[in-house]
């Protein structure tokens, strides 16, 4: 599967969203209002 998945090379599948914030870096008090503003699966973008 190395060949398919694993990392966002050309080629291989994507599953991932566009986030408009890091929950990473927000406050924990804010992080529901974290907009999910794009998703891909199989490296498709999905509406």
């Amino acid at each position: 599967m190395d060949n398919k998945v694993g990392s966002l090379e050309p080629g291989k599948y994507a599953d991932l969203v566009i986030l408009s914030g890091n929950p990473r870096t927000t406050n924990p008090a804010n992080i529901r209002s974290i907009q999910v503003l794009q998703t891909y699966l199989g490296g498709q973008r999905k509406r």
